[in-house]
């Protein structure tokens, strides 16, 4: 086609993809920090540094002997890494959640794939289905009080991680910033051909954890579609 023919294209004649939106108001709970955003923190923890066993004879029982056991216990400081938050301009923490729950759209999908679903027969067509979905906002305000950490929606938690390379079960402990609960809306948009598709992974989204370390539940509080 020519360059001419092109610029004579009449453009009424080319269909309209009709546009679908999913506005729903959820409840994140135990939104945990991530690996992107570290700061360091001073914690106490107590070890055992030595155990003794002492026995001991009583002079009415000379053919008894008593033992008993003494732990000796230690204070120690150190410095940990703690997976946290963004911090924003305003010194409030947010969290990139658009992207974060596209992918868990495109899980929940491949995962109705696997069990053969009749709207999701083939993994190409989540595929397909999540190259034209967007999801927004980019980023959630995760609390609006600057003083996040002491107004009593925060919790500091750990988490085990198994070492590499090592079959005996040893870990090391990760620790993370938490917030309890975060209230928002999640906003889909998506093409009017996919709509019983959208409609079916939203369904399931409560049923599954997400965002940072796959431990925030979300719960659907309520769904609009226009």
């Amino acid at each position: 086609m020519s360059k001419k023919e092109e610029q004579n294209i009449d453009v009424s004649d080319i269909p309209v993809i009709a546009m679908r939106t999913a506005t729903l108001d959820v409840t994140l709970k135990d939104v945990w920090g991530g690996k992107e955003e570290v700061r360091f923190q001073e914690i106490t923890k107590k070890e055992l540094k030595e155990q003794r066993t002492k026995k001991i004879k009583k002079s009415s029982m000379p053919d008894l002997d008593i033992s008993r056991q003494t732990d000796e216990v230690v204070t120690i400081k150190k410095v940990v890494p703690v997976n946290s938050f963004e911090i924003d301009s305003e010194g409030r923490p947010i969290l990139p959640l658009g992207r974060k729950i596209r992918g868990t759209i495109k899980a929940i999908g491949f995962n109705l794939a696997d069990i053969s679903h009749p709207l999701f027969p083939h993994l190409t067509t989540v595929k397909r289905m999540i190259q034209m979905v967007n999801v927004e906002p980019e980023y959630v305000i995760l609390s609006e009080n600057k003083d996040w950490k002491n107004n009593g929606n925060y919790y500091f938690a750990s988490s085990p991680q198994p070492l590499k390379g090592r079959s005996s079960g040893s870990h090391i402990s990760l620790r993370f910033d938490a917030i309890k609960e975060v209230k928002t809306t999640i906003v889909i948009k998506y093409p009017e051909v996919y709509e019983k598709h959208v409609k079916s992974i939203i369904q399931l989204l409560p049923t599954v954890k997400t965002l940072n370390r796959r431990m925030t539940k979300v719960i659907v509080d309520k769904v609009e579609y226009t």
